[in-house]
């Protein structure tokens, strides 16, 4: 759990089976345990880990600023 003060998205993940993982978005951890991106749907055996994103996440409000300049991503997600 965040503390009170502090700063930062927030992103939902549950481990998923290394059989699955090619069907989520794949926490890169980092050595300390934090997170340094996403693998977006790794082909089998790829994966950097298996707690997976969920899809349900808490921005910082200056996110939304940026949102209408990125390209759509797969699906057309942004």
């Amino acid at each position: 759990m965040p503390m009170p003060n502090s700063r930062g998205t927030i992103l939902s993940v549950m481990e998923v089976p290394a059989t699955k993982a090619q069907k989520s978005g794949i926490i890169r951890p980092t050595p300390d345990g934090g997170m340094a991106g996403l693998a977006e749907r790794p082909k089998p055996g790829t994966a950097p880990s298996r707690p997976a994103s969920v899809g349900r996440n808490v921005l910082e409000p200056e996110h939304f600023d940026i949102l209408p300049a990125l390209p759509p991503g797969h699906g057309g997600e942004i």
